[in-house]
């Protein structure tokens, strides 16, 4: 009995200071939300024991912000705290984020409360709302041309002035991903309007390589724009190429012939860059000609109605456009003989399959499978840029390990590893389909938004010596992509001695079986032979 009255005392003492404990929560507004509690029994502060205990607030249901800001802050505080993390991601070089939100019908519910040129507000699911701020937001009024000038501009500069970068369209299905990219003949998108404004850019005296299919030239317009600080010291040559990941497997959609090249990735040890050997580099001296095998290629890719797209795109596109330059030389009259001033870089704009789920697409057997590699490949890039930022926060710290970034698990993360490693620029461009039937999409695609812009390139960039293994290269420059070209025969040599020696091994393999088989049965025959003696024997005793 003593001891169930002893635990009643401590449980009503617990209750007690439960509810001491809970007493503040009346007048908690202007306190501060760690107090210093100390007992004043003692008069030996010198051990007095100071423990710090956090105050509950009362609960309610403020404004979110994803910068990292506490809960309850305004617009403006969400703006000021961009800015200075704006300036922490200038000194990173931090993944450049931009959003782009998809007009909606007039009978479609909108779950965007407030947007303006930096931050966005999203009622969530529960009712309250989220703000996230980006580089820029575009809302639904925003022409191809007001996209082209703040995503597509900045990006050919960085290209002329020789750095490599990547633009990714990430979004869910139907959101606006390749109308952005791509456009239509009447509102061209960033792809095409990028094309239009390098070979407008370049004089036709400054091309390594004559005018070549004058026949494609005709009844292409393009657009009137031009960039003025173009380097007309130099002579350039435009190779572009076009391949699709589809099911984890690289398509060259720029093939000809109808058979599909041996494509497989390779690292250039020279650069650190991964290649996409055995694609088809196609030569242009014209925005039409580029234009021509960008709309070959179009023609060629994987798509397929589901429930949320009409024409649903199956697989991420990767359209290349690589310059390589070469400087005049002292008399301004031959070009440059040293090798080390040739400039080879390239500009990736990757269209990427949105995501979707199953329930709402309606996807049959097939596109099953091919959303189930999307999603997997998408979750891949998701988890590589939560391991940079993890190894980014951690760094310097006493007893952390680096943690290794999945890019090998996947094709898309493997291409542009040495980007997202240092050697580049990328940025994301992120469309958005406020229709709050996809609510729960939007907020997954939101969250990825935001964990890229604070994603920081882990190296320095630099500028890529390697020469572009294509036979179509001029002659008076042959001998300046020599070195990869040998190690590319080198490989075919050894694949070829490997296959030579795997038959040698598949033949002698068989004579070996032959010859233990021969000597199985003529083993098991010599007992047989005794067998039957024995037999004989013993019969003849019998009789």
């Amino acid at each position: 009995m003593s001891r169930h009255k002893g635990s009643s005392k401590r449980r009503s003492t617990r209750t007690q200071s439960r509810r001491r404990s809970q007493k503040p929560l009346e007048d908690t507004t202007n306190r501060p939300k760690k107090l210093e509690l100390s007992t004043k029994k003692r008069d030996d502060t010198s051990s007095m024991v100071r423990r710090s205990t956090t105050v509950p607030q009362p609960f309610r249901r403020p404004s979110v912000v994803s910068d990292s800001v506490r809960r309850g802050s305004t617009v403006d505080d969400v703006r000021a705290n961009r800015r200075s993390s704006v300036v922490q991601q200038k000194k990173g070089d931090c993944v450049e984020v931009m959003l782009r939100i998809k007009p909606l019908g007039e009978d479609e519910e909108d779950i965007i409360s407030n947007c303006d040129d930096e931050v966005v507000e999203v009622i969530t699911r529960e009712g309250y709302t989220e703000a996230y701020s980006f580089q820029r937001v575009f809302d639904g009024t925003t022409t191809q041309g007001e996209i082209f000038q703040n995503v597509g501009i900045p990006y050919l500069h960085r290209l002329f002035r020789g750095e490599n970068s990547a633009i990714f369209a990430y979004g869910t299905s139907g959101s606006g991903k390749t109308f952005t990219i791509q456009g239509t003949e009447e509102t061209k998108g960033l792809l095409p309007r990028s094309l239009d404004v390098i070979f407008n850019s370049i004089p036709h005296t400054h091309f390594l390589k004559k005018r070549q299919n004058e026949n494609i030239d005709s009844g292409y317009t393009p657009i009137d724009e031009k960039l003025d600080d173009i380097d007309l010291d130099k002579k350039y040559h435009i190779v572009v190429s076009f391949v699709e990941i589809y099911n984890e497997k690289i398509i060259d959609l720029l093939q000809t012939d109808g058979a599909q090249s041996n494509i497989r990735l390779m690292n250039d040890s020279t650069t650190g860059s991964i290649i996409i050997y055995g694609t088809t580099l196609k030569p242009c001296t014209s925005s039409a000609s580029a234009n021509y095998w960008l709309n070959y290629g179009l023609s060629r890719r994987k798509v397929s109605s589901t429930g949320l797209n009409n024409e649903s795109s199956r697989s991420h596109t990767i359209f290349t456009i690589q310059i390589v330059s070469t400087p005049f030389n002292a008399t301004k009259q031959q070009l440059a003989s040293n090798k080390d001033l040739i400039d080879n870089c390239k500009l990736s704009i990757i269209d990427l399959a949105g995501s979707e789920r199953s329930a709402k697409s309606n996807a049959d057997s097939d596109q099953l499978v091919e959303a189930g590699n999307i999603n997997s490949s998408l979750m891949t890039l998701k988890r590589c840029m939560e391991t940079l930022r993890i190894n980014q926060k951690m760094q310097g710290r006493t007893g952390y390990i680096k943690k290794i970034a999945p890019f090998r698990d996947s094709k898309l993360t493997r291409i542009f590893q040495d980007l997202f490693e240092g050697n580049g620029k990328v940025a994301m461009l992120v469309a958005l389909n406020p229709r709050k039937y996809e609510i729960d999409e939007t907020m997954n695609v939101l969250k990825f938004a935001n964990l890229a812009k604070t994603v920081a390139t882990t190296g320095k960039r630099k500028k890529t010596k390697s020469r572009i293994p294509d036979r179509s290269f001029p002659t008076p420059s042959r001998g300046n992509n020599s070195n990869l070209q040998e190690i590319m025969k080198e490989v075919d040599e050894l694949y070829s001695t490997a296959n030579e020696y795997k038959q040698l091994a598949q033949r002698d393999e068989a004579m070996i079986r032959e010859e233990i088989e021969r000597q199985i049965f003529d083993e098991v025959f010599k007992e047989l032979v005794v067998i039957d003696e024995f037999y004989t024997r013993d019969q003849n005793e019998l009789k």
